[in-house]
């Protein structure tokens, strides 16, 4: 806003045009609104745009790669062992089996959008998971609000 104000000088030069290539806002709309708050978009729907007038072709099995959210995994396990090294191998097993597998987690780099609403919503205290025999920990959902856990049981799990 301020280079808006700067221009009208009367004895600073300035294409209107390039002025205008830069936001007037704190935040690009592309990413946030007006008032400075960041953005949530659901990225689903994008896909149909992507998809649309395509037709769905079957694929056959051993041509397939199924790539696997290892976060929405993490939240799905319900009656977790009783230790990382048993959580892993439970984890693994619930992944397809005839045909190949990519497992992926997503981190949130700080000052992501991701990272400033998983900020909004809390996260739990860190733990320090020492190896494969550390007993999992009583709250596994509130495990899960923190990136640092996280990555430490991927790397268990690897």
């Amino acid at each position: 806003m301020q280079l808006l104000v700067q221009s009208q000088r009367q004895d600073w030069l300035i294409n209107q045009k390039d002025l205008l290539n830069y936001s007037l806002t704190t935040v690009p709309f592309s990413i946030g609104t007006a008032d400075g708050f960041l953005a949530k978009t659901d990225k689903l729907k994008g896909l149909k745009h992507v998809t649309e007038g395509t037709d769905h072709a079957a694929i056959p099995k051993d041509k397939t790669l199924v790539i696997e959210d290892g976060n929405a995994l993490f939240h799905s396990m319900k009656d977790n062992p009783s230790n990382f090294k048993h959580i892993s191998e439970k984890l693994f097993n619930m992944t397809q089996k005839k045909t190949d597998v990519i497992f992926s987690t997503d981190m949130c780099k700080q000052g992501s959008v991701k990272a400033m609403e998983r900020k909004h919503r809390g996260r739990g205290e860190k733990l320090l998971v020492k190896g494969e025999n550390t007993k999992k920990p009583a709250d596994w959902m509130n495990f899960l609000t923190n990136d640092e856990k996280k990555k430490q049981l991927v790397k268990i799990m690897c």
